[in-house]
């Protein structure tokens, strides 16, 4: 492995409204298990800046997960994270929408890109989002 550089992490930012960190929290600790940096507001640590820590994160992190759910749509924090990460290039194919609960009013963009469906099964989210990362990252090396 000498000649070997080692590989970097891929840094995560998840996108989630409040209402749902019990699931976030869960799919976080899997996706660090898996090889992740996962990066949440629940690293904000009190009497920060929230703002300049969510817009850091973003900058530092290489794909977003979305959680999708009534209260995320609802959410105007989550929709500015959302926008950034649209018209962000390095985003381009790494941002990965994960239906959690049935959702009106979803952000027609989002209509575009390919969901995950977590709305009856749970389990294996936190694996088939990795493969999705993974892929991504190898288009993107070529």
């Amino acid at each position: 492995m000498a000649g070997r550089a080692k590989r970097k992490k891929m840094n995560v930012f998840l996108s989630h409204s409040h209402r749902d960190r019990e699931f976030a929290r869960r799919l976080s600790n899997e996706l660090a298990g898996l090889g992740f940096e996962v990066w949440d507001e629940t690293q904000i640590i009190p009497g920060t800046n929230w703002g300049l820590e969510v817009g850091r994160a973003l900058d530092q992190s290489d794909a977003m997960i979305v959680l999708i759910s009534p209260d995320y749509v609802a959410s105007e924090s989550a929709r500015r994270e959302l926008e950034y990460a649209l018209v962000t290039p390095k985003y381009a194919g790494r941002l990965i929408p994960v239906l959690l609960k049935p959702t009106g009013n979803v952000p027609w963009v989002l209509n575009r890109i390919q969901w995950l469906d977590a709305t009856q099964d749970r389990e294996g989210v936190s694996k088939r989002i990795a493969e999705a990362l993974r892929a991504s990252r190898e288009v993107c090396k070529s």
